[in-house]
């Protein structure tokens, strides 16, 4: 299929380049990252003055665009045209990295645990971001993080409407792994109405997010307090339970352990079966192996 030929395409990019793609740019001087580099693109970049090169990052919004701006660079200096390979490299960037631009009107591909397709439109029309709750609850997020957790928290709240059972009476809970200071988990619980637990290793993380949970429901009293007319909370939605839960989610962990990490009633857990919970996993961007062992 076309999806199967693109990951193949990509896997043979990423062998070919592991060694840039791996690469940490804060271990640059402490790895001699440097040193990694093909002779020929060491003598290209050495040939092009610091300025040259803060004009050309400031252009590359794409691979291609880079490229451009290389060659066009090559014409007013000594270092000559780029490398073949580098060329080359940048070409294939362009033709199989995700595009940045995103239409809100279009329509959405998704698909469940058995592989089984399903399109909807995300209406952004719906989400209400200027409102008095929103206010609150963007409290410490900047403009990207807004973006991202806005978008997110809208698709998590449509598909678990799509795909959870209306026959199951279970309560659901929603678990963030890898959390981080929690707005995610602090918008599907407190504008969505989801009962969200949070797993996060970092405990400065988790001390920030009660800090800021603390902050919201302060400023949400007294807003109501100096505004008796304002109504923050939608009343259409009930307002969920948010509960951090400071642990290391080890790779690849048994599931019933992860069942125990997500409550202190441990002699209640150990009664339980995997099928008497209704879990809805989500993450934002969460790091290292948490999203393979998220899948598994």
């Amino acid at each position: 299929t076309m999806l199967q030929a693109r990951m193949h395409k990509l896997e043979a990019i990423r062998r070919a380049y592991r060694w840039l793609t791996d690469a940490y740019l804060v271990e640059f001087f402490s790895a001699d990252h440097w040193q990694l580099l093909p002779t020929s693109w060491q003598h290209f970049f050495k040939l092009l003055s610091p300025s040259s090169c803060q004009r050309i990052a400031s252009q590359c919004s794409s691979p291609l665009l880079f490229l451009q701006a290389l060659l066009a660079e090559a014409s007013f200096s000594s270092a000559g045209p780029p490398p073949l390979s580098l060329q080359a490299l940048l070409v294939l960037l362009d033709q199989t990295c995700l595009p940045r631009a995103c239409d809100e009107g279009q329509d959405m591909l998704c698909f469940d645990v058995h592989g089984r397709a399903d399109t909807f439109r995300l209406n952004m029309e719906e989400i209400g971001e200027n409102s008095e709750l929103d206010s609150l609850l963007s409290w410490k997020m900047n403009s990207k993080k807004k973006y991202e957790v806005v978008r997110l928290a809208k698709f998590i709240d449509l598909m678990i409407k799509r795909r959870r059972p209306d026959d199951s009476g279970r309560e659901l809970c929603v678990v963030d792994v890898g959390s981080g200071q929690s707005h995610l988990s602090r918008v599907l619980a407190w504008k969505y109405g989801y009962d969200v637990k949070t797993l996060e290793s970092n405990s400065c993380n988790v001390a920030t997010a009660r800090h800021i949970d603390k902050h919201f429901q302060y400023e949400r009293s007294k807003r109501e307090e100096d505004q008796v007319d304002v109504k923050i909370d939608d009343s259409s939605v009930k307002r969920g339970e948010l509960h951090h839960i400071n642990c290391e989610l080890q790779a690849f962990v048994e599931p019933t352990k992860f069942l125990k990490m997500l409550d202190d009633r441990q002699d209640e857990l150990s009664s339980l079966s995997n099928d008497d919970w209704n879990l809805a996993l989500v993450g934002l961007h969460p790091c290292g192996d948490l999203i393979p062992t998220m899948l598994n």
